[in-house]
């Protein structure tokens, strides 16, 4: 069993029979480690986020009025969104708020929503999910956008219910970046903010839709894709075929589906390379990490350093994503040079 499983197992065990432990112990338990780590391999960091929206304070009060936040998803997980959305109504009070979400979510959970001054936008869901339930998130994200351009707003921060951001200068910061990061062309009205989370190198056109902060119209076009008639079986697919980051990228496959019917939606190169994918990052979108806004995703962050983030320190760099700092230096020189072998590293 690997160490970082070990962690997971020891922590979950720890919180479930003491739920309200101390985290100073935890943080000694972590301390005493890193003591020890000599006899292990690994030095371990922990990174507490509060729950609740009450415990949140930020000395940074957020400017910008030409922005809102569209809150895209299944409501799951109440008590999450419900301090998440709290949050977003303290942190970024000029804002609009919108949550696009299921006309089935029950009416009384709609109502708390509403009352904190939330707009919700409710859609049927679609007959046909698609792969990888990409129709759900595409017909969400459409209602949510076509609410917010009738109301003229100029701006919008695509996120999901299961995510939360915890910095409050995050809107000023996108606004700030497309300002001083133009278009390169006329096919653009704006360049796309994304966080390095799924904005992989090796994966061609993944470009991560976790995060997204645009010009509205702008992500109108990137949304614009039609609805995916195949049904939701990855693994049929898998058994078909030696899957990897080319075979997704050709085929539509998860972040895939979207960035490559957008690119070829504003008449640009859509082949599958990673110079071509590569090309499009360092062009048409600014990429941010996800820790200049404290990015958090109630589904994969107890890894966030680790296999759904970054290799890091590894050899394997299958799933490395694209961090600011490489962004940012890809603007006045040449692109890296990329080792097409992890193009064809099969994924189970």
């Amino acid at each position: 069993m690997s160490l970082r499983r070990m962690f997971k197992l020891f922590i979950g065990k720890l919180l479930e029979l003491c739920p309200n432990i101390n985290k100073s112990l935890i943080e000694r338990f972590f301390f005493y480690y890193n003591q020890k780590s000599h006899q292990a391999n690994d030095y371990v960091s922990v990174h507490f986020r509060p729950v609740k929206h009450e415990n949140i304070y930020s000395g940074y009060k957020n400017c910008s009025t030409k922005s809102a936040i569209l809150v895209q998803g299944p409501v799951d997980n109440v008590d999450f969104l419900l301090n998440t959305l709290e949050l977003y109504k303290k942190q970024f009070n000029s804002a609009r708020i919108v949550l696009s979400t299921w006309s089935d979510t029950d009416k009384k959970i709609i109502s708390k929503i509403e009352e904190i001054g939330i707009d919700v936008v409710l859609s049927d869901k679609p007959d046909n999910p698609g792969l990888l339930n990409v129709n759900y998130q595409l017909v969400s994200t459409k209602a949510g956008l076509r609410f917010i351009s009738d109301r003229e707003v100029e701006y919008t921060l695509k996120t999901r219910t299961d995510c939360r951001i915890h910095s409050s200068i995050t809107l000023d910061l996108c606004e700030e970046l497309l300002r001083i990061y133009k278009p390169v062309d006329k096919k653009q009205t704006s360049r796309i903010v994304l966080i390095n989370f799924n904005t992989t190198k090796y994966r061609p056109f993944s470009f991560s839709d976790i995060f997204q902060y645009s010009k509205t119209s702008e992500l109108n076009k990137y949304w614009s894709c039609p609805e995916d008639n195949r049904n939701n079986d990855l693994n049929e697919i898998k058994k078909k075929n030696i899957y990897n980051f080319k075979f997704a990228a050709e085929n539509y496959i998860t972040e895939s589906y979207f960035g490559r019917y957008y690119i070829k939606n504003i008449g640009e190169d859509d082949s599958v390379s990673l110079s071509v994918s590569l090309t499009h990052i360092r062009d048409r979108f600014i990429v941010i990490d996800k820790e200049m806004i404290d990015h958090y995703w109630n589904k994969y962050n107890a890894y966030e350093y680790n296999v759904s983030e970054s290799p890091m320190y590894s050899k394997d760099r299958t799933v490395e994503k694209i961090s600011f700092s490489e962004w940012l230096i890809m603007q006045s020189r040449a692109l890296p040079r990329l080792d097409n072998q992890y193009l064809y590293v099969e994924r189970k």
